[in-house]
């Protein structure tokens, strides 16, 4: 007969062995989702979890052990897990933030953190002239757009539609709540101010 003992030992030690992963899995799965990562990018991410988990583990028990407070052990895990994901919120929007940004230009490295040109490029309350290839324009405040893409899909708002020689064929740019959806395949060309 086949002892299945070895079965029983591995079904009682899940909620241990997923105390390695969850933490981590959850402070990356937070972190790429803040930061538009591309679900594409997500390589390997068992296995960073668990490094991720083992850091969070390590720097948690440190300050516990400095603070001379006592936890139990499902305690720790929950904990680690709020932990997670409060970190991955919070360095989501610290990396991928202007200010970060404009710290590393004047640390002389000339590069942003953001994968997606277009989120470099359109900034909150940047109005934009987009014109299409048939001549028309559209001016209005960014107000979404598509991440990771080549050829987004972007959303304005309080826009106006122009002809060939910028008169105004429809006017929506009193009204905030009117938006228009354009594919940036089908542009010419963009301008872009900001305020």
């Amino acid at each position: 007969m086949i002892s299945i003992n070895w079965i029983i030992d591995l079904i009682d030690n899940i909620p241990y062995i997923l105390s390695f992963v969850i933490p981590g899995y959850i402070f990356l799965s937070t972190y790429y989702w803040v930061s538009f990562v591309d679900p594409k990018n997500f390589n390997n991410l068992i296995i960073k979890s668990v490094a991720a988990s083992y850091i969070l583990g390590i720097v948690f028990d440190f300050i516990l052990k400095k603070a001379k407070i006592i936890i139990l052990p499902d305690q720790r895990i929950i904990l680690l897990t709020i932990i997670g994901l409060l970190l991955g919120v919070i360095l989501g929007e610290l990396c991928h933030s202007t200010a970060f940004n404009n710290l590393l230009l004047k640390l002389h490295i000339y590069r942003t953190t953001n994968d997606d040109f277009w989120m470099d490029i359109f900034k909150d309350n940047t109005w934009v002239r987009v014109f299409l290839k048939d001549g028309k324009s559209y001016l209005g405040l960014y107000k979404y757009g598509q991440s990771n893409k080549d050829e987004p899909i972007i959303a304005l708002t309080m826009y106006q539609k122009l002809d060939e020689e910028a008169n105004v064929i429809i006017d929506n740019s009193n009204n905030p709540k009117e938006l228009i959806v354009l594919n940036t395949k089908d542009f010419d060309r963009i301008e872009i101010v900001y305020s």
